[in-house]
This record gives structure tokens, sequence and C-alpha cells, in this order.
């Protein structure tokens, strides 16, 4: 009788060992999620830049002593990765006074780890861009008065696509229209800020009329 009762025991506590590992082992493990991981690295990359961005002072060669204001939120994000050059990631900061726009500081990678930037002034007075007391940016001259002195002397021709998200195409059509009056513009339907094959006859005919427009025209002979 004892070693029946022994032996029943055993055989109790042998099966609820054995239904204790089945419970956990048919518990789910902790996957990490693929989306949410690359929302965090995405996020991470933003501050990386945000930080990294805000450590430029901008100001006017004139007076470096007013500095314009930076915007701590990027204007834009956006990757190109159908493209050749396969940008993964990128970002648009802005400083302005009182205001208005005066540059604008491109941040963009290729592989997630080392970053490249530009710089673009939208002012008309040369500036200047300093980090840790080091001057990084210093045009000799405003973007606006190259355009003009060079438009003076050859054609100029702008092409821009009406879905571009990275620079509107209103913009080109105020150069065209008020700063650079001689230039021609034209605003192509369906293209965006890369080059797309929606464009190339608009770009043909642009070429076209910056050769018309560069040497005169044979007069047309009867």
């Amino acid at each position: 009788m004892f070693n029946e009762i022994r032996i029943t025991r055993f055989y109790a506590s042998m099966l609820g060992a054995v239904l204790v590992g089945l419970m956990l082992c048919s518990q789910p493990h902790a996957k990490s999620d693929p989306d949410k991981d690359e929302v965090a690295r995405q996020e991470q990359r933003l501050k990386n830049m945000s930080l990294f961005a805000e450590k430029y002072t901008i100001f006017s060669a004139e007076d470096r002593k007013k500095q314009f204001k930076f915007h701590e939120n990027a204007l834009f994000r956006f990757n190109n990765p159908v493209t050749g050059s396969g940008t993964k990631d990128g970002t648009l900061y802005m400083w302005s006074e009182r205001g208005r726009p005066q540059a604008i500081l491109k941040f963009y990678t290729f592989n997630n780890e080392s970053y490249a930037q530009i710089f673009l002034s939208l002012s008309e007075r040369t500036l200047v861009a300093e980090r840790e007391g080091n001057v990084k940016w210093n045009p000799t001259e405003p973007p606006r008065s190259v355009a003009k002195r060079v438009v003076s002397t050859i054609p100029l021709a702008i092409v821009h696509g009406r879905n571009d998200h990275l620079i509107p195409f209103h913009f080109s059509l105020g150069v065209s229209s008020s700063e650079i009056p001689d230039a021609h513009a034209v605003v192509v339907p369906g293209m965006g800020h890369a080059f797309d094959p929606v464009g190339y006859q608009a770009i043909c005919d642009a070429l076209d009329w910056t050769l018309d427009n560069a040497t005169p025209r044979p007069a047309a002979v009867e």
C-alpha cells in the first residue's frame, strides 16, 4: 500500500513537471518587431542630425553679432532609394532672420552611417557659418548675384518638376519672373525633384532654347 501511494505520488509529480514544461515551452518568445526597430532607428537618426545642425551659427558677414535663428524642427525629411544615388535618409534645416529664411542646411546619407551636408544661401547678403568657432561655410558672393551676373552673358533655362517636394516649383517661377526676367522657366507636370523620363522632352526643348539664344540663327535663304 505504501509503495503504491509512493509510486502514484511519483508519477503525479512527474506529470506535473511535464505539464509545467509544456506550458513554459508553449509561451511565445519575445521577438523584436522589425517595423518598430526601424522607426526607433529613424527617430535616433533625426535626433542626431538635429543635434549636429544646431551647433552651427550662421550670420551675415556684415554683422556677425546678429545671428540667425535656427529652427530645430526639420523643414522636410526625404529619401530617394530609387535613383542611382540611393539616398536613404535626409533632412532640411533652416535659419531665419525676422521670419525670413536666410540659409538652409541639407543632410543626407547613402548608408545610414556617414552623412554629407550642403549649405544653401537664400539671402541677398554674404553669409558665414561657424561650428565650434571654426568657419565651415563662407560663400564669397550671394547666389542671386551670381545668377544675375551669369545670365547677363549667357541664356538661362530652368526646368522644374511640378511634383518637386524638396524645392517648390514656384521658386523657379519667381526667379524667372522677378529676379532674372530673361530666364526661360518650364514647369513639368508629373516630375519630381530627381530626373524623370517624363521631363525628357521639356529638357530637350530647354536645351534647344538655350542654343538658339546663345548663337544667332542664320537667316533663311530664299
